[in-house]
């Protein structure tokens, strides 16, 4: 599951026991909801870089 929307990231919730996991399993956490880290717009890659900085 990707997430697509701001809405859909804002309704995603932390599984219990978020704050005791590691970095690594946060990050792995993440990832398996479609959650790029760190966070960018979906056409990042395609922005000039005087887009990127504005």
């Amino acid at each position: 599951m990707a997430i697509r929307t701001s809405k859909e990231l804002m309704a995603l919730r932390p599984p219990a026991g978020w704050r005791e996991l590691s970095g690594d399993q946060r990050h792995a956490h993440l990832e398996q909801q479609g959650i790029r880290i760190p966070l960018y717009p979906a056409d990042w890659d395609t922005l000039e870089h005087a887009q990127r900085m504005a």
